[in-house]
């Protein structure tokens, strides 16, 4: 019989727990939640749903948006947290370079009215800014990368102007509840605009 996995996301977890033997969601806690020292991190609210016509499953991660934070910390600060966790600081410039361009994901993906230009890294979404000449990149997106969850559960890292963006949606009391792409957009856009400068007081 042929399996088809549903979607890309399970494969890299599929991919991990067959090579390095460990429970993915034990990984998580041993070698996220723990080192970053998440405050409401919960192992038994973590699951692996199965599939009913395949013999692989999903993964429904569930964090507060205090530790959601912490983890968009952890990649802001990548030069820093990550060589003291994993000893190399590039896997975080390696998993948020754009692979798919905005261009090859087209408008299949994104609901109407999406404004954002991101492409797509290894499980991150990259921003692709409008390039301009002498490979100029400009503006306050520049570099930014974004973990998109179920019904606008989202982690939002601006490097360029050191700021993380943890945003979450209380789906399991209501699982109509939602935050739409060019909504969350917006609430990016608002952030943006009301980052102070350095004289700020």
């Amino acid at each position: 019989m042929r399996y088809i996995l549903r979607t890309s996301f399970e494969l890299p977890g599929i991919a991990f727990e067959k090579l390095t033997h460990k429970d993915l969601l034990d990984a998580l806690r041993d070698e996220l939640a723990i080192p970053l020292r998440f405050q409401d991190f919960d192992r038994a609210r973590q699951e692996k749903p199965p599939y009913n016509d395949s013999p692989h499953y999903g993964y429904k991660l569930t964090l507060s948006t205090r530790d959601m934070a912490r983890l968009a910390l952890f990649a802001l600060g990548s030069d820093q947290w990550v060589k003291t966790l994993w000893a190399s600081p590039d896997i975080i410039q390696f998993s948020t370079y754009s692979t798919t361009r905005f261009e090859e994901v087209g408008d299949w993906y994104w609901s109407p009215g999406w404004i954002g230009r991101w492409g797509y890294g290894m499980l991150w979404w990259a921003w692709e800014a409008p390039k301009y000449p002498c490979d100029t990149w400009t503006g306050p997106y520049q570099g930014a990368f974004s973990a998109m969850g179920s019904g606008g559960q989202n982690i939002t890292v601006f490097p360029l102007l050191d700021i993380v963006v943890a945003h979450k949606v209380n789906i399991d009391k209501d699982s109509s509840r939602g935050v739409s792409g060019p909504t969350y957009m917006t609430i990016l856009d608002l952030v943006v605009d009301a980052k102070c400068g350095a004289s700020a007081r």
